[in-house]
């Protein structure tokens, strides 16, 4: 099976720059900076999908409250963040590309995020930070 980062290779590229913008300078961002470049990343993808607004709350989960509209996350995470979205997508368009919704998100996501910043992405992975590929960038089942 193709690997989960392999499998979306023609997301749109306005959804690419605004993940990279989303990016930039990560690391050296304190939280309230996070969650403000996340909310702007929201406002801009919602736009480009012509999807209605999703809150951004911290939860105790990661999760996505369809009835709600409203991303959960104990922290911010890039990853988290895009996979929480192709829910929201998920649950809008009605539409799951590869397999489950499960596998679906954790594919858009880790596709987005390798498009993006692929040595950031081997670096994460080969250190254990991507919890469904190993480090040989192979997808491994987690167990719940």
């Amino acid at each position: 099976m193709k690997p989960y980062h392999k499998r979306f290779r023609h997301i749109d590229h306005r959804t690419v720059e605004a993940t990279r913008r989303l990016m930039e300078g990560w690391s050296h961002k304190d939280l309230v900076s996070r969650h403000r470049a996340m909310r702007l990343w929201l406002d801009e993808v919602t736009s480009i999908y012509r999807l209605p607004e999703v809150a951004i709350e911290r939860g105790m989960d990661d999760c996505y409250w369809p009835s709600l509209s409203t991303i959960y996350m104990t922290q911010p995470s890039i990853i988290t963040l895009l996979h929480e979205f192709r829910h929201h997508y998920q649950h809008h368009r009605h539409n799951v590309e590869f397999g489950a919704m499960e596998d679906d998100a954790r594919a858009w996501s880790l596709s987005l995020y390798h498009t993006v910043a692929p040595r950031r992405f081997r670096y994460l992975v080969e250190n254990n930070m991507v919890i469904h590929l190993d480090p040989s960038m192979r997808n491994r089942e987690v167990r719940v």
